[in-house]
């Protein structure tokens, strides 16, 4: 989920988009949906879906898109890796979140 449409590819404002709720369970308008791509260290880069959450404080990567892509999270380092455990990037944590 990003904040901004700017931040995708492929972004169609009329899409059929998911009802979305915070984690207070409280709903958020979804105001279209798109393509993220990702460039790595390496250069390699991946494209996952993602929708605008204009709401939002900060874009949010969902851990189940990056998986399905072989992206795997290094909580305690704070790091993105391939299955490999090759470094990829380093990611920013906000508050509780993993």
């Amino acid at each position: 989920m990003v904040k901004s449409g700017n931040l995708l590819h492929n972004l169609d404002s009329d899409a059929q988009t998911p009802h979305i709720s915070s984690s207070q369970s409280i709903p958020m308008k979804c105001t279209g949906q798109g393509t993220l791509t990702l460039k790595f260290y390496d250069q390699s880069m991946i494209a996952i879906p993602a929708y605008v959450i204009p709401e939002l404080e900060h874009n949010l990567l969902s851990t189940d898109a990056l998986e399905a892509q072989g992206i795997f999270m290094q909580p305690q380092q704070g790091t993105l890796e391939n299955r490999n455990d090759d470094l990829l990037a380093k990611y920013v944590k906000y508050n509780n979140l993993p």
